[in-house]
């Protein structure tokens, strides 16, 4: 299950042979994509059952939830991705390698899987909301 997560990060085949090999031989993918998951359905709890109000019950506001988890979970992939290889190489006393284009692309495929996590999420819970059950379809 670890060994898809982590193979899930790298679908288009864009990032670079040696942040490849970091990321499957880290664990930092498991986690963001755990993290990821609990995040976007504490998003879809927030909006379907706390802040659950007619003038909320929006397209408008639920993509604004969307697009608030998304840059959090990104942001948050970004730095636990970049903290986790930054640790691992001056453990080793080695050079920190430069990572930044492939962890941008690790965050915004991680944007990505966040809105998929989002919608799954709100389509699974949103049927016992008060006021929002009928957004986003």
């Amino acid at each position: 299950m670890g060994q898809s997560i982590k193979l899930l990060y790298d679908i288009f085949k864009i990032n670079s042979e040696p942040f490849y090999k970091d990321l499957l031989r880290l664990d930092f993918a498991i986690w963001v994509f755990t993290i990821t998951g609990i995040m976007s359905l504490l998003f879809v709890i927030l909006y379907y059952y706390v802040i659950d109000r007619p003038k909320t019950a929006k397209l408008t506001i639920w993509s604004l939830f969307l697009l608030v988890v998304s840059i959090v979970s990104a942001i948050s992939a970004y730095m636990i991705a970049s903290n986790t290889i930054i640790d691992d190489y001056l453990s080793i006393s080695s050079p920190v390698p430069e990572y930044s284009q492939d962890l941008i692309y690790f965050s915004l495929i991680n944007f990505s899987f966040t809105a998929l996590f989002f919608l799954i999420w709100s389509s699974l819970l949103k049927w016992k909301s008060s006021n929002s059950s009928h957004i986003p379809f």
